[in-house]
């Protein structure tokens, strides 16, 4: 019979107990300890999710640094000053409130690019060495310092990229979860007037789909300085390999990036349409649901039906040509580093 592994688990309080979940030991074995730079204290919970339906008594508690109420309240408190402000910004509160985590994964990008050019350069020093030690003797040490610096790189490299995105995915889950807590907390002050001016489905867009941005953001918002660094490297190393050859593919990322933006600005509009789409949609359901004693009073459901419907079929539509658009998108981006070979 298997037993629960209490390695990393930290000493549990009585009404945890009673509620048949754990503490997560995540933050207990320490922020940079080989358990967590190697998601160690997963191990138990995977174990025993191999050997039997993993249950809400085998999963860990949320951390209390992630719930909804801690990233409230430390946004709340940024964004407070920011409105004291004559012109407050959500980016600097954002900042203030997420950058310093936010700014801490960027270190684990940085190690991840620097290693991602070591691989290249060791494999180059090692098909060297092979090729020089068939005429020549040589040492073999060199050869295995070689060997164990590429695989050095290559597990340095796969570390800083995990917690990389570990942690900028969780910065962006607190960013949903402050702007998701901030609209609700505004969508129940808002005055007559402004409930008039803002209907129903811009707010529950505004939750829904606008929050979800900033969590999709995130985590592929240090690519700013990411790219150019590993393009820039990337050309200079292929510079003292191949020579001029290398402005091919130069050019070829100079020729696509111009359709790149323009395919973005297209599919910012297609966006736009849709969400617009969405509000009628969702204001159009929301006027039902309020009036729907006198829509059953007069018998009037299927016309209603129908309205609702018809607008439904024109947002699918306009979701299924935003997503075709943008897996062409997707595919071109996909295709350029083929080009570029």
């Amino acid at each position: 019979m298997a037993t629960k592994d209490h390695r990393y688990a930290p000493i549990v309080a009585e009404d945890d107990e009673a509620k048949g979940t754990a503490p997560s030991p995540e933050f207990s074995a320490g922020f940079f300890t080989w358990h967590n730079l190697t998601f160690d204290w997963m191990t138990p919970l995977v174990k025993q999710g191999s050997l039997e339906p993993l249950q809400l008594e085998h999963l860990f508690q949320l951390s209390p640094q992630d719930t909804s109420s801690a990233v409230s309240a430390r946004f709340q408190e940024h964004w407070g000053r920011e409105l004291k402000k004559a012109k407050p910004s959500l980016k600097v509160a954002m900042y203030y409130t997420f950058g310093q985590a936010w700014c801490l994964a960027g270190c684990f990008k940085v190690v991840h690019d620097i290693m991602a050019f070591g691989g290249p350069v060791f494999l180059r020093l090692l098909i060297e060495y092979l090729t020089v030690a068939q005429v020549e003797p040589t040492t073999t040490l060199e050869g295995i310092g070689y060997a164990l610096g590429l695989f050095a790189c290559a597990q340095i490299q796969s570390l800083a990229l995990h917690q990389y995105f570990h942690r900028v995915f969780r910065v962006g889950m607190h960013a949903r979860t402050s702007v998701i807590t901030a609209v609700y907390r505004k969508s129940l002050r808002l005055s007559m007037g402004a409930k008039q001016a803002e209907t129903v489905g811009q707010m529950v867009n505004l939750m829904a789909v606008d929050a979800r941005r900033l969590n999709d953001l995130l985590p592929y918002l240090h690519n700013i300085w990411s790219s150019p660094f590993q393009i820039v490297v990337s050309m200079v190393m292929l510079w003292n390999q191949i020579g001029p050859a290398v402005l091919a593919g130069l050019a070829v990322m100079l020729i696509v990036m111009p359709l790149n933006a323009l395919m973005a600005r297209i599919q910012q509009r297609m966006q736009k349409k849709l969400m617009e789409a969405r509000d009628e949609r969702v204001k159009q359901f929301n006027e039902v649901l309020n009036g729907i004693k006198i829509i059953k009073m007069y018998a009037w459901e299927t016309g209603f039906q129908e309205k609702i419907e018809k607008n439904r079929a024109k947002e699918l539509q306009l979701l299924r040509n935003y997503r075709q658009f943008r897996i062409l998108s997707e595919m071109m981006w996909s295709a350029v580093p083929v080009l570029v070979s």
